[in-house]
């Protein structure tokens, strides 16, 4: 049975009002695929959902990269730092024989070098926390585990935990070091100024999602509740 004949039968099995996870089961797919679907259909119409699930799977798909030929260039950047990828694309042609387009080649030199480009800053992190994206796995996570001591994922489906997240930084943000890039020779003092703003944001300020007590407060409450169940 191929995927559209499942998608026609996911849904008239759910107007018929079986429940997602026995659907998934039945046609052997992820139960998030199965959810996807009814969103969809739900949203589209069964007709237009399958017509744009067409016209999806005929999109071109980007071409794979020779495995040797992402080496290469992985080798050359580390062996020349910061040579552009117009001159990496020359030196695969004229040395390797391999032609690829400048284009594969930054996307290459993104994936595995920002990280290296971020943390040359930072020097490192205790603590790395990501979404679900496809682009923070495989080669993501692979390198990440080289500068952080834990790399963790948010709950699937608890997309909230972003914005806690995101609204924390915008917050560090707005209140305490604005908008502006910053060099190195910065880090010492920038650090300082985010010390003292995470010990007023924990220690003394009032925050309305905690009943106006201070996160400190709150922990220390919770704690006391703990130990006494």
């Amino acid at each position: 049975m191929d995927n559209i004949a499942k998608i026609e039968l996911c849904w008239k099995l759910y107007e018929k009002q079986v429940p997602a996870e026995t659907i998934a089961s039945s046609l052997k797919k992820h139960r998030a695929t199965i959810f996807r679907w009814i969103k969809g259909i739900k949203f589209h119409g069964i007709m237009e959902f399958i017509r744009l699930y067409k016209k999806a799977k005929q999109r071109k798909r980007q071409k794979r990269i020779d495995y040797r030929a992402e080496n290469l260039i992985i080798a050359r950047r580390r062996e020349k730092d910061g040579v552009c990828g117009q001159k990496i694309v020359r030196y695969l042609m004229k040395f390797h024989n391999i032609k690829i387009s400048v284009a594969q080649t930054y996307r290459i030199l993104s994936k595995h070098f920002v990280l290296e480009k971020a943390f040359s800053f930072f020097d490192g992190s205790t603590w790395l926390q990501t979404d679900n994206g496809s682009e923070f796995k495989g080669i993501f996570r692979k390198h990440a585990k080289r500068y952080c001591q834990r790399l963790g994922q948010i709950t699937p489906y608890q997309k909230e935990e972003n914005g806690y997240i995101e609204s924390f930084n915008r917050t560090l943000r707005r209140e305490c070091v604005g908008w502006c890039k910053y060099q190195a020779k910065d880090k010492e003092n920038l650090q300082k100024r985010i010390n003292e703003w995470l010990d007023e944001y924990h220690m003394e300020r009032p925050h309305l999602s905690l009943n106006l007590q201070t996160p400190k407060e709150f922990v220390a409450s919770w704690a006391e509740r703990s130990a006494q169940t």
